[in-house]
């Protein structure tokens, strides 16, 4: 894909994004004006779709963006930390079900890659925080 193209498609996924967080905000205000069952499960459903936004967003800009774009890095290390979650996962469903000796090997593994995986979290909010400051 061309970087207009790629560049294009970034900047889309980030428009979705966007707007779905100025629906989610204007239906929270409504909620806190009238505590309805209907705008709740509203709101919920915008949280859930906001989520899946933000991770498309996150995809697309590892994929196709530049390292040179201001959000590729927190992208990327988001997109890592993700990646990280669900290999630990994955470790400790195998540890549980491993012998005794393997098993104590893969916990030791999963402990060692959860202490990075909460490295990279705070490096990831320092670097935000920062670059929001």
């Amino acid at each position: 894909m061309n970087d207009g193209m790629s560049e294009s498609l970034v900047t889309a996924r980030l428009l979705v994004l966007q707007s779905k967080r100025l629906m989610l905000a204007s239906s929270d205000r409504r909620l806190q004006l009238r505590r309805t069952q209907v705008l709740r499960e509203a709101v919920e459903r915008l949280r859930a779709e906001i989520e899946r936004a933000q991770r498309a967003y996150r995809l697309t800009l590892v994929k196709l963006g530049s390292p040179l774009m201001p959000d590729y890095w927190p992208a990327a290390y988001g997109h890592l930390i993700e990646r990280a979650d669900d290999l630990s996962g994955r470790l400790k469903g195998a540890a549980a079900g491993a012998p005794r000796t393997g098993g104590y090997e893969l916990a030791t593994e999963v402990e060692v890659l959860d202490q990075l995986i909460g490295e990279w979290r705070d490096s990831l909010r320092t670097s935000i925080a920062e670059a929001s400051a």
